[in-house]
């Protein structure tokens, strides 16, 4: 559960810090990243906030840990994107 970001400790809160760059999990990955950190913006796919579609679509790049590209998960796939897997297809 989680893919590559559940191996990720610290990694992504260091990341997101030193670029400025917003967090956004799926619903799969709820809980790796702490939903206190000032960068966690919410979840995205079905189950998620309707905002966090709109800051993804609106993005200049995605870097993306172990997303699962399903329909629920509504990663739109005409966004730059940089994924980062453990498992890659």
């Amino acid at each position: 559960m989680g893919g590559a970001f559940h191996y990720a400790d610290g990694g992504v809160a260091a990341l997101a810090e030193k670029i400025s760059a917003p967090v956004i999990t799926t619903f799969r990955a709820k809980g790796l990243f702490p939903e206190s950190h000032p960068w966690h913006l919410g979840i995205l796919g079905n189950l998620g906030i309707p905002a966090a579609r709109d800051w993804v679509a609106e993005s200049d790049l995605l870097i993306t840990l172990g997303v699962g590209f399903s329909k629920f998960t509504n990663v739109p796939l005409s966004q730059p994107m940089i994924q980062v897997d453990i498992d890659p297809p």
